[in-house]
């Protein structure tokens, strides 16, 4: 029963957070961001029974994107936080890299994906340099974000048989939906900023990180089973 209610409150969170985004209101934006990354914590804990091992990386991915969440509420704030949040997402995205890395070993996938790969390679390239003249003192710290970004995107994409594994296909459109979310963030605080884009990044970043949680959690699962058998 647990593992039904987390993810109904879990997005419950995040409309909370999304309509504080809108309405501007502090309070509900205070109480609603820093709740949703522990309650996914909690739905992926219970969806998997304990998780142990590689299910660890999960919780430290989790974990740190939690203190990305506090510090970029910090910083929006009162400034000066914005580099502590990239490198607690930044440490996150490691986390998902190490998962992704030992899923791949534990699924046995074979092969490279040169096409999906040239892709990934293509659109961080053109994205670094276009935003590259905005960055000012931190082009450094934006490009180390985003060649992690660009090796979280391609573990995923390299961790799965997407033909068979229907659990691999739902966390790599999270990962993709992250890639968007973490865009769209940087197209607003560098280059130009929009109205609606603070909703927009919460929205996409919400389900991303929903989408590869609930991947991992079924894929842990369906190892837990086959080790049964």
């Amino acid at each position: 029963m647990k593992s039904k209610i987390l993810p109904f409150i879990y997005f419950l969170v995040l409309a909370a957070e999304c309509l504080a985004i809108l309405s501007g209101s502090t309070v509900l934006h205070i109480i609603a961001k820093p709740l949703l990354m522990p309650v996914l914590i909690l739905c992926f804990y219970f969806e998997t029974k304990k998780p142990g091992g590689i299910g660890n990386l999960i919780l430290g991915a989790l974990f740190f994107s939690w203190v990305g969440d506090v510090a970029l509420l910090i910083d929006s704030r009162y400034g000066s936080f914005f580099i502590y949040g990239l490198i607690a997402f930044l440490l996150a995205h490691i986390c998902y890299i190490a998962y992704f890395y030992r899923v791949r070993k534990c699924n046995t996938v074979n092969g490279f994906k040169p096409f999906a790969s040239l892709l990934i390679l293509a659109y961080m390239t053109v994205f670094y340099l276009t935003i590259y003249p905005f960055l000012g003192a931190m082009k450094i710290p934006v490009l180390i974000y985003a060649v992690i970004i660009t090796l979280m995107l391609l573990t995923s994409i390299h961790a799965f048989n997407l033909r068979t594994q229907r659990f691999g296909v739902i966390s790599v459109a999270g990962t993709l939906i992250f890639a968007v979310s973490d865009s769209t963030l940087a197209i607003n605080r560098f280059v130009l900023p929009f109205e609606y884009a603070p909703f927009f990044i919460m929205l996409t970043y919400g389900v991303a990180q929903f989408l590869i949680v609930e991947g991992a959690a079924r894929n842990l699962r369906a190892v837990d089973a086959q080790a049964r058998t």
